[in-house]
């Protein structure tokens, strides 16, 4: 599933096994401004909890963000975040760029060892394909 997020956080593709619908909504993804992580991790958890979710799947969440959430909405991030986890879902997080949080996506997932920074679209790709390694899909 591809989720976005700005000032509202929207499905743009819901859960699917097509690489090729996920490769055109990705594709299709208009920025815009605000960044209410906590409404894309909502968003993420109630379309892992939905029926598309094949339960022989391990539930991840991978959160791509360039920005700082929207100021005053940091408690509600960290909410969604343990929610999200405490769901058993596995939270992966990635900064893009320079201007991110990058102690606040450490306490989102949970962890150190599942928080990346990329600078740029090769180093995204390389993070991508190690957290693919270790999430894998039936």
């Amino acid at each position: 599933a591809i989720v976005t997020f700005n000032s509202t956080a929207k499905i743009a593709q819901p859960l699917t096994g097509a690489r090729g619908v996920l490769e055109l909504a990705l594709k299709a993804v208009v920025n815009g401004s605000g960044t209410r992580i906590d409404l894309g991790l909502k968003e993420s958890t109630r379309e892992l909890l939905s029926s598309r979710h094949k339960k022989s799947n391990v539930p991840v969440i991978v959160l791509l963000t360039d920005g700082r959430p929207t100021p005053g909405t940091e408690a509600a991030v960290l909410q969604s975040a343990k929610g999200a986890r405490s769901l058993g879902f596995t939270v992966y997080t990635i900064g893009l760029g320079t201007d991110f949080d990058a102690a606040l996506l450490r306490t989102v997932a949970g962890t150190s060892a599942r928080t990346f920074a990329a600078s740029d679209g090769a180093a995204l790709r390389s993070i991508y394909t190690a957290i693919a390694g270790k999430a894998l899909c039936r």
